[in-house]
């Protein structure tokens, strides 16, 4: 049986535990937050224990598993106070990861010097629709795949991830040639009230696939 630590208490986190309590093999061994109204709500409702402190958190209950279900600001800086504890075999992170490629490297240096799995939080590709669409791609009944259109609510940096990284998956991983992306900013006026309209567009490119 492995156990599991969440770190952060938000919806998200709440969501995080909840699933780890469905899956066999793991249990929910404690939650942790800086609030205590937030830290309370949360491990009331899910009978697990408590703490304030992520160090006393890892102390105690020696988790092989963390979930930073956390702001991406200062998740750099997480990650290695996490992979720094001894037992811990897998982090799992909030999207988007970090906020620069910098951080982001930063962590996958750490958990691969260490031997930790690092995984991000990215669920489309689990969708049923999504994953009949791959399989549907890798066993070429939908012909060549020449373009991938994808669209999403929200901005770039908190919901177009999870596009990218579906039509990236869909496109077989492959690296990632050059990427163009331009914001746009509309102002317009709702109920008699100024408002602004925001949106990204982005292009990456990929190899052609061989054979």
């Amino acid at each position: 049986m492995l156990k599991a630590a969440v770190i952060g208490c938000g919806p998200r986190g709440i969501e995080h535990a909840r699933a780890i309590t469905a899956v066999d093999g793991i249990e929910l061994a404690a939650m942790v937050d800086p609030s205590a109204d937030t830290l309370r709500q949360a491990t009331h409702s899910l009978g697990v224990p408590g703490y304030l402190n992520i160090e006393e958190l890892l102390e105690r209950t020696r988790p092989e598993i963390a979930v930073l279900a956390t702001q991406a600001r200062g998740r750099a800086d997480l990650t290695e106070r996490v992979a720094a504890f001894p037992g811990i075999r897998a982090i799992v992170t909030e999207k988007p990861m970090a906020l620069t490629m910098a951080e982001a490297e930063r962590m996958l240096a750490v958990c691969e010097d260490r031997g930790i799995l690092l995984t991000v939080s990215h669920q489309s590709r689990f969708c049923s629709g999504v994953s009949a669409m791959k399989a549907a791609i890798d066993a070429g009944e939908l012909g060549t795949l020449e373009f991938l259109r994808g669209s999403c609510y929200g901005n770039l940096l908190r919901q177009g991830i999870h596009v990218l990284d579906t039509m990236r998956w869909l496109a077989g991983g492959r690296d990632i040639l050059w990427v163009m992306s331009q914001g746009v900013t509309t102002r317009i006026s709702s109920g008699g009230m100024p408002a602004a309209m925001r949106g990204t567009g982005t292009i990456f490119r990929t190899p052609p696939r061989c054979g």
